[in-house]
């Protein structure tokens, strides 16, 4: 997640994401969202994520240059845009379609 503040974007880290619920998830990134726009972040909640996710297809982008932070390795964009050009292409070209 990127949140923006007044000195620019900050990327706090939803640490454990991946044994978390999606409720859990939502409530930390709100309460890190807030300590983002009132300066508290400590560094262990924005240093030495491993990858950002972002979903910035729901607000109409339809192009998107991703900026890494390291030590970061990835940043995956989804937008539903994307998705459905994907399973297009997917479909139009016989490759089997995998779920994870």
């Amino acid at each position: 997640m990127a949140v923006s503040t007044d000195n620019g974007l900050i990327t706090p880290i939803v640490f454990s994401a991946n044994i978390k619920g999606l409720s859990t998830i939502s409530q930390n990134t709100k309460e890190l969202a807030a300590k983002a726009r009132a300066n508290s972040l400590k560094p262990n909640e924005f240093i030495g994520g491993t990858f950002t996710i972002s979903n910035l297809g729901m607000m109409g982008v339809d192009n998107f240059t991703a900026v890494i932070n390291p030590p970061q390795v990835i940043f995956i964009l989804y937008s539903l845009e994307l998705y459905s050009c994907c399973r297009s292409y997917i479909k139009t070209n016989r490759i089997q379609e995998t779920r994870t």
